[in-house]
């Protein structure tokens, strides 16, 4: 379906060729699209619904991304069996660490039950709740609270 929540169809002007879909929106973000979705029902596909997707996706690659560039600078790697809590850690980083932790044990679970849609959403609540802490913080760092 449509983005509209009508079925598509050429006649009607809102059709997407696969092709053009992955080559516009990209097919890492058409996957998070699919995954996201709850199988019985129907997707209303979309650009406008790729961009909130890949918008949800920009954020943990930003969020990877500082985390390898920092890692790297500081020669930091993971230890097998979880991530202790750095000396002078803040209460935000203990926060983060605690919640990063709990995804990766939803995640693996609801994927070790093949559900991709209840691992996209604890995803995005993650993503949600990273978000929000950072504009507390950024509030408490500029005064606002």
């Amino acid at each position: 379906f449509g983005e509209d929540g009508r079925p598509m169809h050429k006649s009607w002007g809102n059709a997407i060729e696969f092709n053009e879909a992955a080559d516009r929106i990209g097919v890492d973000v058409m996957r998070w699209m699919y995954a996201r979705q709850r199988p019985e029902d129907n997707i209303l596909f979309g650009y406008h619904a790729a961009d909130e997707a890949r918008g949800r996706l920009l954020v943990l690659w930003n969020v990877a991304s500082f985390l390898v560039t920092y890692a790297r600078l500081a020669s930091w790697a993971p230890e097998s069996g979880g991530v202790a809590v750095p000396a002078g850690a803040t209460v935000l980083d203990r926060w983060i660490l605690s919640r990063a932790a709990a995804l990766a044990q939803d995640v693996r679970r609801a994927l070790e039950d093949f559900d991709a849609r209840t691992a996209t959403v604890h995803i995005d609540q993650f993503v949600d709740a990273l978000l929000a802490a950072e504009r507390a913080a950024q509030r408490a760092r500029d005064g606002e609270g």
